[in-house]
């Protein structure tokens, strides 16, 4: 597996310019952007293997004053920031939203179901509900006392993610950062290279024929 600074090392030694930090800041942004398309491509045609794309991380929640708490059984929460967007490869882009260790998954209802589910009497007060609104995801008969969430899913920014110092401890996959193992398959990562080559770079590729490879070698 690479890491994202050596692929844009090998995007930018082609190009001459391996020593251009700021070109190669650029291009880590274009290598995130080829990584989604490239992502919704595999994965439509192979549902199945999403789980190998997928990170983990926790994000913090605090109370809503909009709504007095405690609303039945426990608060409104909210995650204190917007939750990275997700590559949406089904309906819904996060795989799950739960407790921090990932063992129990909330019950997601859409923001047009809300009221209907507070209102009803099938609403069971040890069941923590959530949505997702302007970014934020809103949690209901959520304990006053909970500090943290976790998710689980496909990032289209992983910078978003790195950013969350929670993922990392317990059970969650470590914070990804630029030397991290890029969370892409060594083939897609191939692919992502040539596109980046054949489009954005491709007035400024050296005269070569030479496929190149992600672990060094050439063919």
């Amino acid at each position: 597996m690479a890491t994202l600074n050596e692929i844009v090392t090998i995007l930018a030694e082609r190009v001459g310019r391996q020593y251009d930090l700021i070109f190669k800041r650029e291009l880590k942004v274009i290598v995130n952007n080829w990584r989604g398309t490239i992502l919704r491509q595999a994965l439509k045609d192979s549902p199945k293997d999403a789980s190998f794309f997928q990170v983990s991380w926790q994000m913090e929640v605090i109370q809503d004053y909009i709504v007095k708490c405690p609303f039945n059984y426990g608060c409104v929460m909210r995650t204190k920031d917007k939750i990275p967007q997700g590559v949406r490869i089904t309906q819904f882009p996060y795989s799950y939203i739960g407790t921090p260790t990932l063992d129990l998954a909330y019950t997601y209802v859409y923001p047009n179901q809300l009221k209907s589910v507070q209102a009803s009497r099938n609403n069971r007060k040890d069941i923590i509900y959530y949505t997702i609104l302007n970014g934020y995801g809103y949690f209901y008969n959520m304990p006053a006392l909970t500090k943290w969430v976790g998710l689980q899913g496909i990032p289209s920014n992983l910078d978003e993610v790195a950013k969350y110092q929670k993922c990392g401890s317990g059970d969650l996959t470590a914070c990804y950062s630029d030397d991290s193992d890029y969370p892409m398959t060594s083939d897609l990562i191939q692919r992502i290279i040539q596109s980046i080559l054949s489009v954005e770079l491709r007035n400024q590729v050296k005269d070569t024929e030479e496929e190149v490879k992600v672990n060094g070698s050439q063919s």
